[in-house]
């Protein structure tokens, strides 16, 4: 009896080293994911600093109201769209026309940082096409990073660290409620993976997968980070550029510190299902600006 109990345990903690190992894979690719946009961002940013001082342009801060303004058009829009739109097609021809458009804007303003317009406009519009024909992961990501990033390394500039700190505050608690209580970001994360056109990362379990189809993605095989997981604590790194760009180095550590922390809560659920990434990528983040700000 003794000796069947010590197998059933050894047997138990080899199954749970094999899925921690399954895990810990997982979050490599993440955190590679994640550095990859956030150090396209930071370069992005630092790039596009250098051409506007060179050009002696004045940078215009973004109020905190004018953002919120355009960010709650923007998300009623999809709210009530995906609310009382029914039919599957016509949310997926939507959802792929803000993908294009997302990535369009951003891949230009990437490749426009050391290459010229109709160059930037043909590199960006082959990738586009090239994501419509593929349909793979590595493809998606791809275009996802250079839309973020190119955004991103704009906006960084435009908006002061304060400000980006109150955003990542409200938009956590927004996240939070918009996955337990409301739950439309589910729906319409489920409807934007239906369509194909996911405004986000695709993080599969395995280095292989990354050819696979995005037309068939699974819980068993890959789950999607939101692309405003990574877009806000990328906005709050870049915003520190023009006055410190090591501080802006130690707030995306520690906010690769919050996706860890993230990962950790959502593979440590007893039944896996869709969680609020935001909220703690946001707090290590703001931890991070505070230390920089105050202690260093």
């Amino acid at each position: 009896m003794k000796l069947f109990l010590v197998l059933v345990l050894f047997e138990f903690l080899e199954m749970k080293k094999n899925n921690l190992k399954k895990y810990w894979k997982v979050f490599l690719i993440e955190s590679l994911l994640f550095l990859l946009v956030i150090s396209l961002g930071v370069v992005g940013t630092i790039k596009r600093l250098k051409i506007l001082s060179s050009l002696e342009i004045d940078l215009d801060y973004i109020s905190i109201s004018g953002f919120l303004i355009q960010f709650s058009i923007i998300t009623l829009f999809l709210f009530l769209f995906s609310r009382f739109v029914k039919k599957e097609n016509h949310k997926g021809a939507l959802f792929k026309l803000l993908f294009i458009l997302a990535i369009f804007s951003g891949g230009v303003f990437i490749f426009n940082l050391w290459l010229s317009d109709i160059i930037s406009l043909v590199l960006i519009g082959l990738l586009i096409l090239l994501w419509s024909k593929k349909r793979n992961v590595f493809i998606h990501n791809l275009c996802v990073m250079l839309g973020i990033a190119g955004t991103i390394s704009i906006t960084g500039l435009s908006i002061k660290p304060i400000t980006v700190v109150f955003l990542l505050v409200l938009f956590s608690i927004y996240d939070f409620i918009a996955v337990y209580k409301t739950k439309h970001m589910v729906k319409m994360a489920k409807s934007m993976i239906q369509s194909g056109a996911i405004l986000g990362f695709i993080i599969p379990h395995q280095f292989s997968f990354f050819n696979k189809k995005i037309d068939s993605i699974d819980k068993d095989w890959a789950f999607v980070l939101g692309g405003g997981d990574i877009a806000f604590p990328l906005l709050l790194v870049c915003s520190l550029i023009p006055s410190s760009i090591s501080d802006a180095l130690i707030v995306a550590l520690f906010s690769l510190f919050g996706l860890f922390l993230s990962f950790y809560i959502f593979i440590n659920q007893k039944k896996k299902k869709p969680i609020p990434a935001l909220p703690p990528i946001a707090l290590l983040s703001v931890i991070g600006y505070l230390i920089v700000k105050f202690l260093i």
